[in-house]
């Protein structure tokens, strides 16, 4: 009997315990090893499976993924958001990864790091969505960069103010 209660304890405390995921959209491309060239934008149709997401508060992040044994200097990222509207939000990014010591300036996970750069913040997701990059360095530049990757998350605390990286002259 008492083995039943403890039993029933753990599975009424375990939904407790579940890390709520918020991402609704996530989706990479790889990075050849001999770097991002130019010539090689990458493009998301950043659209979630689920269309009752439209409309909804989202965060977009570009997530990067990168070894941690092989220093990259900053690289320049020309990053645009168009929807169907043919409301397009564009600006240069600058991906720095490592500090001047050489250390990833994100933790490494078995050699391997990501860091997040957040692209547009309170963002009412709206149909057609695409993400295009085009790196603004040669290919040797980034070598050592594993992946891209672009997340659509829900966007449930409004009360922060943005953080994005992209300038937020969007329409709601």
């Amino acid at each position: 009997m008492k083995w039943a209660a403890a039993v029933a304890l753990i599975l009424l405390a375990l939904p407790a315990c579940r890390e709520v995921d918020d991402t609704i959209y996530m989706h990479y491309h790889d990075v050849p090893r001999s770097g991002w060239d130019m010539s090689r934008p990458m493009n998301f149709e950043a659209f979630p499976a689920d269309s009752s997401y439209i409309g909804t508060p989202t965060r977009m992040e570009l997530l990067v993924r990168y070894l941690e044994s092989q220093p990259i200097a900053e690289i320049p990222v020309l990053a645009s958001v168009e929807d169907d509207n043919g409301d397009i939000v564009s600006d240069t990014l600058r991906l720095k990864l490592f500090g001047p010591e050489g250390r990833p300036l994100d933790r490494p996970k078995f050699g391997i790091a990501e860091h997040v750069v957040h692209l547009l913040d309170h963002y009412r997701l709206r149909p057609g969505l695409s993400v295009n990059l085009i790196p603004l360095a040669p290919a040797n530049a980034s070598k050592g960069l594993l992946n891209i990757g672009v997340r659509l998350a829900k966007d449930a605390d409004r009360s922060m103010p943005p953080k994005s990286s992209l300038p937020t002259k969007h329409k709601d």
